[in-house]
């Protein structure tokens, strides 16, 4: 259903060539979308669109390896989307993006690093409670 919602905005989608919405006529009949080959990452790769957020800056450099928008800022999406797809990242950036997630983003490691934050939060939490509960068996 969020295709239709993004479609109502009248501005092109970005969608893998893939399942259902190969099947939506309107969709290439009105060239109201680009199509991504669901085999080609490097193609996704190459569109890479992101919010400008503090995290995000972290990873995108605008016009670099990405592009960054105003969190709210349709206009701006429409127009790195479009820049996205004329212009995509030159094949160097796209390798040094897949490596750097391959060796910062893996989900393990960065799970593991989540789990060791809670139990370090939820241990000083413990010992907050433990320190408070103290006092008030001494009063």
């Amino acid at each position: 259903m969020k295709l239709y919602a993004y479609m109502a905005t009248g501005k092109p989608v970005i969608v893998s060539d893939l399942g259902e919405l190969t099947d939506v006529p309107a969709l290439r009949q009105q060239q109201a979308a680009y199509f991504i080959p669901p085999d080609d990452p490097d193609a996704l790769a190459a569109a890479i669109i992101a919010s400008d957020t503090a995290s995000n800056q972290e990873w995108i450099r605008h016009g670099q390896n990405g592009w960054q928008v105003d969190l709210l800022d349709l206009s701006g999406f429409t127009t790195a989307s479009l820049q996205a797809l004329r212009e995509p990242l030159n094949p160097e950036a796209i390798q040094a993006n897949r490596k750097r997630v391959e060796t910062e983003a893996d989900f393990e490691t960065n799970m593991q690093a989540v789990e060791a934050a809670f139990i370090q939060m939820a241990s000083k939490t413990a010992q907050s409670r433990i320190a408070s509960a103290t006092k008030i068996d001494a009063v």
